[in-house]
């Protein structure tokens, strides 16, 4: 586990593309990234209201809020960023939707490799605890409010067809405006 925490970024504005109702029982990160990207690969590729093609973007984003236990539902939401040239007028395309991001701040953790499942949550453990004493652990925490456990997003910054220098990250989102 790491000593210290790799960033603090703060995001501005972006806008997604993502899923509106994107619960999926028992799923696994890698899974449920595959079966939704798939999904923004077909709207990128034309299968929008305005049959427009759009240019790939990374990373590619999956927000997990995992559940408390055994039975519970884990959340999953994939998303990518919308281009600068789609931006004031993105292609509607049913069963997705654009989320316009709130300036806010993350806490990052970058690593390379595939993303699997026990590799996300090794490095949202070690995210976390390099943040441990940290103002940024009080923000994170702030943030979390009464949510027992921690929604954080995993950026996938490479095509899955290039094997060597894969970049992600986890990511802990947080607000600072209050400290």
């Amino acid at each position: 586990m790491g000593s210290k925490f790799d960033a603090i970024i703060p995001l501005f504005g972006f806008l997604h593309l993502k899923f509106p109702t994107s619960h999926l029982l028992k799923q696994l990160v890698l899974d449920s990234c595959i079966l939704f990207l798939s999904r923004l690969f077909k709207y990128i590729q034309g299968k929008n209201e305005y049959k427009k093609t759009i240019e790939m973007t990374a990373p590619v984003i999956s927000q997990v809020s995992p559940s408390d236990g055994p039975f519970c539902e884990t959340s999953f939401v994939v998303s990518f960023y919308v281009p600068k040239e789609n931006r004031a007028d993105p292609p509607p395309a049913k069963g997705l939707h654009v989320q316009r991001w709130d300036p806010t701040y993350v806490a990052v953790r970058q690593f390379g490799g595939f993303v699997s499942d026990y590799e996300v949550a090794v490095e949202a453990a070690s995210l976390q605890d390099s943040l441990a004493g940290s103002k940024w652990a009080a923000a994170v925490d702030k943030s979390r409010g009464d949510q027992p456990t921690s929604t954080y997003t995993v950026a996938q910054y490479n095509s899955p067809f290039e094997f060597s220098g894969r970049v992600n990250e986890i990511w802990l989102s947080f607000d600072l405006e209050n400290e």
